[in-house]
């Protein structure tokens, strides 16, 4: 959560974990960065869940209501309910 530098930690996180199809970064305002490694399109991801976009394995957007917290926990079950209620 909300790392910054996402290239490098997004880069690397695929590199060493070819079972992951992506990568995600949230800061606190709500916007999130996604990597992938030619597995997952995440630009497709980011206009559906965020209305943004950019290159099929590094793509970005913004989580509408996006309520900050310091407890990953809590910003994983938001994160995971808003993109549940993306893809119904």
């Amino acid at each position: 959560y909300n790392v910054g530098n996402t290239s490098i930690i997004g880069n690397t996180c695929m590199v060493e974990n070819d079972d992951y199809d992506f990568y995600m970064d949230v800061n606190f305002r709500g916007n999130f960065s996604l990597r992938s490694n030619n597995k997952l399109d995440v630009s497709a991801m980011a206009a559906h869940i965020g209305n943004g976009g950019g290159p099929p394995n590094a793509s970005g957007g913004k989580i509408e209501g996006y309520k900050d917290s310091f407890v990953y926990a809590d910003v994983r079950k938001f994160v995971q309910d808003y993109i549940d209620k993306k893809c119904e």
